[in-house]
Formats: C-alpha cells, sequence, structure tokens
C-alpha cells in the first residue's frame, strides 16, 4: 500500500473581530493562507509539518492573545488529519446544473441535464472562470438578458 500524502487542518476558535488579527498572525508565521469562519479561523499545513513543529509556534501566536482579543478566554484550538485527494476533481462533484432565472439553466459539461421545454441550456465547464452561476453578477446578467431579450415573448410564440 502506497501512503499518501496528508494535510492537517487546524482550526482556532474565537470571535469575529479577533479572527481577522489572528489569521494575519497566523499566516505570517506558518506562510499559509488562512480562512476566516463563522467560528474563527482554519488553515491547513502539509506533511512536512509534525504536530511537535507545528504547535508550539501556534500556541507562540496564541500567547499573543491579549493583543488579538482585549476580552478573550485562552484561545482552543482542534487538528485532524486529511489525506491528501486530486482536488482537480474532486470539486466538480459539487457543480451540478443549475436554474438561473426563468429559463436559464448552467450545466457542467460532465452532468446529465433532461432541460424542460423553455429551458435555455448553457454547458460550461467551470472553474477559475466566470460564469458558473453561483455569483451574483453572473445570474443578474442572466435575468438581465432574460427579461431584456424577449424570451418569454420567444417562447410564447413557440420559438
Amino acid at each position: 500500500m502506497v501512503d499518501r500524502k496528508h494535510w492537517t487542518c487546524v482550526e482556532v476558535f474565537c470571535d469575529g473581530e479577533a479572527s481577522e488579527d489572528l489569521a494575519v498572525f497566523v499566516a505570517e508565521a506558518f506562510n499559509v493562507g488562512v480562512e476566516i469562519t463563522d467560528v474563527g479561523i482554519r488553515f491547513y499545513l502539509g506533511e512536512e509539518w509534525s504536530k511537535a513543529m507545528w504547535e508550539p509556534i501556534l500556541r507562540g501566536v496564541l500567547d499573543r492573545g491579549p493583543g488579538i482579543c482585549e476580552d478573550c478566554a485562552p484561545l482552543k484550538y482542534t487538528s485532524r488529519a486529511l489525506p491528501d485527494v486530486n482536488w482537480a476533481s474532486e470539486w466538480k462533484k459539487h457543480f451540478k446544473p443549475l436554474r438561473v432565472g426563468r429559463h436559464f439553466v448552467i450545466c457542467p459539461t460532465w452532468e446529465a441535464y433532461d432541460p424542460q421545454p423553455l429551458d435555455r441550456v448553457l454547458h460550461i465547464d467551470p472553474g477559475m472562470a466566470f460564469g458558473t452561476g453561483h455569483h451574483e453578477t453572473t445570474r443578474l446578467c442572466l435575468e438581465w438578458l432574460e427579461e431584456f431579450s424577449g424570451t418569454d415573448r420567444l417562447n410564447e410564440r413557440g420559438a
């Protein structure tokens, strides 16, 4: 059996105001990107970071607590190991056909979709590109097109 690469997910729990300052300190200490969550912050460390290496650094950052959060009790954190997955394909599981407005449906090319009679299906391979339909700008543009292009009038005539 091949030992696959793994990651360590570390989450630190703190209030919203403290999370931004804490994220800066953690990003600098570990040279990583930090996600601000509803309950604090989250960051990921590669397999080169053993717990014996990262935990003292994190404790040092958290010991700055009064500078991060004046009224906070000592900040708590958790960690868990995550196996490495093929992220290049894993994200595709989350993109399903998405209806935007009354008639437009944005559909990834790898998903099957059975259109309704008036549907206008846009086949797009989402990725790091505009147009997946999940961003408000895309939805507003399609809704505007639908409203002002006469799509409904065309559909009423059977076009």
